[in-house]
């Protein structure tokens, strides 16, 4: 799934090896390392996570875990499966809804 929000690069969606869903952002693209993610599960239990730097393939506009692909580096944060909500918190605390 790649969507355009407020000005910021494609975002992407992948699972990483443990089956874990994670949102990608290409690291050429933009500097997210001050930025985070807010989560809200099923449960309506709020969860916030920083991006962090990884090594990731891509193959087309797809990223991967799998070595399928070019390595390239990638931002990436946890939001979970079970995630009905998912907002970007940018350095200054403001918030950009992009999942529901």
């Amino acid at each position: 799934m790649n969507e355009e929000a407020s000005g910021l690069p494609s975002l992407n969606f992948c699972s990483n090896v443990d089956g874990d869903r994670m949102l990608v952002i290409d690291f050429d693209a933009v500097d997210m390392s001050e930025w985070a993610v807010e989560t809200v599960g099923s449960d309506g239990r709020k969860s916030r996570h920083g991006f962090t730097h990884e090594q990731l393939w891509v193959s087309g506009s797809h990223w991967n875990y799998l070595g399928i692909g070019q390595s390239h580096e990638a931002w990436t944060v946890f939001v979970g499966f079970g995630s009905g909500e998912v907002t970007l918190i940018d350095p200054s605390g403001g918030a950009v809804h992009i999942v529901d």
